[in-house]
């Protein structure tokens, strides 16, 4: 049992302290919304439920979303039920990439629908196609309209069923980046100039307290695939990559009673920064890195047990600070994750809703307060703190490992 303690002590803000607006973007008719990535005109998209229910999970069907001028853009699907948007899936033109189902039913896992990495651009979304395998997912695309995520090979594999390995898409060919040794992986972030990051795994070894091999975070360039490291720890992942080669992702270490805990970090020139977590957390993971170096991410309870959020967080110039300090007191919302940030620090976010119990994606634009009013943002700590202990309904917890984990079954977690 973890018990949060915020210690109330008035203090006074200093004179123009950037604070954020919040706006709610809505749902596609269902109960819950989750965004995905930010680009730099500020639209949004992710992935939202709709009031219709997948026979095969008995859970909302869930659709791709673009929001952009007020609006939320249903993207549809290839065909078939699902579909949802990357972590990084938008460039700056607003093309959108992320996996969407097709009509047919995946024979290596029936009844479920085989997915496909696709690209969205002006109402046409496009299959990307697969490395061989029945599924794949695109995760990020930049401007040079580069795509990278992870696709089934058609290998078998002993841990995940069949392997999954990262890939870059470009020009309408899907090359395989291969591992750091091990059978599978998946890429997650590629910047301005090609660099991308990920995690593979390096062997075949299962480690505790997974169950499955290990993997290890990776920075590739030019057809070199470096591991970033684990700051001595047994895993690391890494989730997204700025234009100075800066890449935020997580670390794993085991603690003294044998459990896996997760904390954010930043990795340049070969070194891994732990950028630590909100008071009195445990765990952390960073999840989005603008090009000016502000990192957002979640903080929260050990997430390879339980998966349960706490805070949204903004880290910069050293400073990890949480996200529900810097919004109205009296708004209702906790946010429980950052996955997005874009040059204008512009932040798209997950905000638990107290009132209904669900989840909304929002988008958090920042701007300077001069109150000095004493007191103000402490008192907001007291409430998260108070709050702490949010219930998330079974399907936003899987779709929150889905998010997290990969669409494959990775760490254990099934599709």
């Amino acid at each position: 049992m973890i018990v949060f303690v915020a210690l109330a002590i008035p203090f006074q803000l200093t004179a123009q302290q950037t604070r954020y607006t919040v706006t709610s973007l809505g749902t596609l008719g269902g109960n819950n919304s989750f965004a995905q990535g930010i680009n730099n005109r500020g639209e949004v998209v992710g992935v939202a439920e709709t009031p219709d229910t997948d026979p095969n999970c008995e859970c909302p069907i869930i659709h791709a979303f673009l929001w952009n001028k007020g609006i939320l853009h249903d993207l549809g699907t290839l065909g078939g039920r699902n579909s949802g948007a990357g972590m990084a899936g938008i460039n700056p033109e607003g093309q959108v990439v992320g996996f969407a189902e097709t009509e047919t039913v995946d024979s290596n896992n029936p009844p479920f629908l085989e997915s496909r990495a696709f690209l969205w651009q002006k109402g046409v979304m496009t299959d990307l196609g697969t490395l061989g395998g029945n599924d794949s997912t695109a995760n990020a695309i930049d401007s040079q309209h580069r795509v990278v995520g992870d696709a089934l090979t058609g290998e078998p594999d002993p841990f995940f069923g069949q392997q999954f390995h990262p890939y870059l898409w470009e020009k309408g060919v899907m090359r395989d980046l291969g591992t750091l040794g091990g059978s599978s992986g998946f890429a997650s972030g590629i910047n301005e100039v090609g660099q991308v990051v990920g995690g593979t795994s390096v062997n075949s070894t299962p480690v505790p307290p997974f169950g499955g091999p290990p993997f290890f975070a990776f920075f590739w360039e030019n057809g070199v695939m470096t591991n970033l490291g684990a700051l001595g720890g047994i895993e690391s992942l890494a989730f997204a990559i700025n234009n100075q080669a800066q890449a935020v992702g997580e670390f794993t270490f085991v603690d003294s009673d044998g459990t896996g805990i997760s904390h954010a970090f930043r990795w340049q020139g070969g070194l891994m920064q732990d950028l630590g977590t909100v008071t009195g957390d445990q765990a952390s993971i960073a999840l989005a890195i603008n090009h000016k170096g502000q990192v957002v991410g979640v903080s929260g309870s050990g997430f390879i047990d339980d998966f349960t959020p706490v805070h949204a967080f903004l880290w910069e110039n050293g400073v990890l600070t949480d996200l529900n300090t810097l919004i109205p007191a009296n708004s209702g919302l906790q946010l429980i994750f950052a996955f997005g940030i874009n040059t204008r620090g512009q932040i798209d976010a997950w905000a638990f809703q107290f009132s209904t119990g669900n989840v909304h994606a929002v988008l958090l634009t920042p701007h300077h307060s001069t109150n000095t009013t004493q007191g103000t943002a402490s008192a907001a700590s007291a409430e998260i703190a108070g709050r702490a202990r949010v219930t998330l309904s079974e399907n936003v917890r899987k779709l929150l490992r889905e998010r997290l984990a990969g669409r494959y079954a990775y760490r254990g977690f099934a599709r």
